[in-house]
C-alpha cells in the first residue's frame, strides 16, 4: 500500500504536516488500526461485507457487526 507523504497531504490540502499526522492518528484511533494497510484492509473487507447494503457507510454496519462478535 503506497499513498501519500504528510508532506504532500499538506500542501494538497494546505494545512500543516502536523495536522495531517494528528488528523491521521485521529483517524486509527477511531478505526481501531495502527498502519495504512490496516486501514486498507478494514474498507475492503467492509465493502466485501456490506452486500446489498444500500444505507450510506458501509463502516456503520461493518462497526456495529464487530462490536457485537
Amino acid at each position: 500500500v503506497h499513498g501519500h507523504s504528510d508532506k504532500t497531504l499538506a500542501e494538497k490540502l494546505s494545512i500543516s504536516v502536523e495536522t495531517v499526522k494528528l488528523d491521521r492518528k485521529h483517524a486509527y484511533t477511531k478505526l481501531e488500526v495502527s498502519s495504512q494497510a490496516e486501514q486498507l484492509y478494514l474498507f475492503l473487507d467492509s465493502v466485501m461485507s456490506a452486500g446489498d447494503y444500500s444505507g450510506g457507510d458501509t463502516l456503520v454496519p461493518y462497526m456495529q457487526r464487530s462490536v457485537a462478535d
